[in-house]
């Protein structure tokens, strides 16, 4: 009797543990280029894709996670990983990756006809 109650013991206390591994934190940012705040940037919590938001009209964003890094990334930037650690707030700054803009290849078909 005494080796099950030890045993049980012994699980709730695991289970306890891992529990506070995997607190979530709420982190609370800006991102913005040289030229100013950027909206619609995806922040995305490392290694679990379906916890992802996006920075609002005024480049400011809010997300809970448990892991210690996020992903920033948006259309023509450098995607960064950035490792929270303890901070709460964070100002992120992306740079522009010109290597992608040199591969857009825009093609468009029609057809107009004029009316008369």
């Amino acid at each position: 009797m005494k080796k099950l109650i030890y045993f049980m013991m012994s699980l709730l206390l695991l289970s306890g543990s891992l529990a506070a591994q995997t607190q979530k934190r709420l982190v609370k940012g800006e991102v913005r280029n040289r030229d100013g705040l950027l909206p619609g940037v995806t922040i995305t919590e490392k290694g679990v894709p379906s916890n992802a938001t996006q920075t609002d009209g005024n480049g400011r964003f809010s997300i809970e996670i448990a892991a210690p890094t996020i992903v920033v990334s948006y259309a023509g930037y450098i995607p960064q990983d950035i490792d929270v650690q303890d901070q709460n707030t964070l100002d992120i700054t992306l740079s522009e990756d010109n290597k992608i803009m040199d591969n857009v290849v825009v093609v468009g078909f029609g057809k107009t006809s004029k009316k008369h």
